[in-house]
């Protein structure tokens, strides 16, 4: 546990599940529209949907919970945390057995329904490699924990969630931070109680040179050079940036999940306004200045 030095601080946990990365990713699956702007793309989606079993896709299509007025899968994740649920199988027989009126907002119909999905999703997408995900999980928030010992927890979460900009807040005593890979390279946030829980993406290991080329990439296309620009000037929402630039809403929310990826981007928690991050751009200026000196 990371504990912030200032008055009003807020400690950190770092908390690795399998069964939050499965909500997660059927997170990202039920989020179709936004397939483009996620680490595992179109294609990866669409593998998923090609794996799922006729009676999870059923399941999926009939479960109707756009009345319940809450996030249902992040929910669920905090809801995992708070019961120190981290597998499948146990946080599905939780549901079921969670008692009306409890932290759940769902009837039991509806928990049993999230349980059956949870049980399918584990059994058609996720049990073949469980282990392998299970063990990236547990170095990326080992790697976060190492972290934690040269970093505020506003610097940890920050550099975590790649650009979300953490500030005290009373109600909050307890930042939790869950490695994921479904949902890159975006965080997702969920109140529970006392705590909110932050899902971040899991930093890929990737070369120097790698790290470099990557970079230009970004900021090779001009719009997104003049996204930097005006950012550097002051915060702006998507949709003032998209009116500045003269793009539309969905190709400047492309723009802004490359810059996101490339760490490019500050974000006040509880916002919607984006800012630029200075850091990649100077470790960009310290590598070009220093190539081909290495040897």
């Amino acid at each position: 546990m990371v504990r912030s030095t200032s008055n009003n601080g807020v400690e950190v946990e770092l908390w690795e599940s399998l069964v939050i990365e499965l909500l997660m990713t059927v997170f990202a699956y039920q989020h179709s529209f936004n397939w483009d702007n996620l680490g595992a793309g179109r294609d990866g989606l669409q593998r998923i949907k090609k794996g799922m079993s006729p009676e999870l896709k059923r399941e999926l299509d009939t479960l109707d919970l756009a009345r319940s007025q809450v996030h249902t899968w992040t929910t669920l994740a905090a809801w995992t945390w708070l019961q120190r649920l981290r597998e499948p199988e146990p946080t599905a027989a939780a549901l079921e057995s969670e008692p009306d009126g409890a932290d759940l907002p769902w009837p039991a119909n509806t928990r049993q329904r999230l349980a059956k999905v949870i049980r399918l999703w584990h059994r058609d997408l996720l049990a073949a490699q469980a282990d392998e995900v299970r063990e990236r999980l547990r170095r990326e928030a080992e790697a976060k924990r190492e972290l934690a010992a040269r970093l505020t927890p506003e610097d940890l979460i920050e550099t975590a969630t790649n650009g979300i900009v953490w500030q005290p807040r009373p109600e909050v005593c307890r930042v939790i931070l869950v490695p994921t890979q479904a949902m890159s390279p975006w965080s997702t946030h969920e109140h529970v109680r006392d705590a909110v829980l932050f899902t971040f993406p899991i930093a890929e290991p990737i070369d120097p040179l790698e790290r470099m080329q990557r970079l230009a990439c970004v900021l090779s296309d001009r719009s997104r050079l003049a996204a930097l620009r005006l950012l550097a000037e002051r915060s702006l929402t998507l949709q003032e940036l998209a009116d500045q630039l003269g793009v539309r809403k969905s190709t400047m929310h492309h723009h802004l999940a490359q810059l996101r990826a490339a760490g490019l981007l500050r974000v006040p928690y509880g916002t919607k306004t984006y800012s630029l991050r200075r850091e990649p751009l100077r470790e960009l200026g310290g590598a070009l200045k220093n190539f081909g000196r290495e040897s």
